[in-house]
């Protein structure tokens, strides 16, 4: 079962500036829109060691090895609007995700977010907002995830259609 751990450690951010949602207009951006690693999170015995960068418009979740490589990453993405994840494997390889967060029940408690699949993605949108945002990140990092997913690595040497 896949982990919903970008979804379930998000911290809620809102901004309500018309110039915020249009990012063709973010020319400069201030170190507060920059991602950020959160310090402390959860870890499990068994697991490659997990990081997680955060800003307002996405987060970054890795999963690295003890020798520091990159095993999984996922970037979640439009999270003040529909919220979609972009998840990539070195088995697995890339995935597209549109995420439902349960609050769109009228008249009912909020129900658990969960992610159903979803294959129309624009990767050089997803790429264009990383690459806005991850300038305070290692830049190893930054170079292994932005050839992930320009090459669209579907792990075990295969490539991705990209929408």
């Amino acid at each position: 079962m896949m982990a919903v751990t970008s979804i379930l450690l998000k911290r809620e951010v809102n901004h309500n500036s018309s110039d915020f949602n249009d990012f063709s207009s973010r020319q400069f951006i201030s170190a507060s829109m920059m991602l950020s690693e959160i310090s402390n999170i959860v870890q499990h015995d068994g697991e490659p060691v997990r990081r997680w960068f955060s800003c307002p418009i996405l987060d970054l979740t890795l999963w690295q090895n003890p020798s520091s490589k990159i095993t999984r990453f996922q970037i979640s993405y439009d999270k003040d609007t529909q919220e979609k994840l972009i998840n990539w494997g070195e088995n697995s390889g890339l995935s597209h995700y549109v995420v439902d967060s349960g609050e769109d029940r009228p008249g009912k408690y909020k129900s658990t977010p969960i992610m159903k699949n979803n294959e129309d993605y624009d990767i050089a949108d997803i790429l264009k907002q990383f690459n806005a945002v991850n300038q305070t990140i290692d830049e190893g990092l930054t170079c292994f995830i932005t050839n992930k997913l320009s090459i669209g690595d579907t792990g075990e040497g295969g490539a991705h259609k990209k929408a």
